[in-house]
């Protein structure tokens, strides 16, 4: 598990413009995603205030890579986002 927690922060950070330094980066678990979902998930997800980016894994599709400004928002808002639209999700990295 930390090696997929490893390489999914990497590459976060690699999704992150340079001048978001002050970003968190949350790792989420999404189950049940299609996709129609997908971009559903990707749309809402960034329309989140305080969220700078989010797309899901390229090694593991089932994985939701989200830059954030910990001030403004947080994992668990992200989480329950994806939620509303009737998706399984669990936070399993920030």
């Amino acid at each position: 598990m930390q090696t997929v927690q490893s390489e999914n922060k990497t590459e976060a950070l690699k999704a992150v413009s340079p001048d978001n330094e002050h970003a968190c980066f949350a790792v989420v678990w999404v189950q049940g995603a299609n996709e129609n979902s997908e971009s559903e998930i990707l749309k809402d997800s960034e329309g989140i205030e305080g969220v700078f980016s989010a797309r899901f894994s390229r090694k593991n599709p089932y994985i939701l890579l989200a830059s954030y400004d910990p001030d403004i928002t947080n994992p668990s808002k992200i989480m329950n986002t994806i939620q509303r639209l009737g998706i399984r999700t669990r936070i399993v990295g920030c």
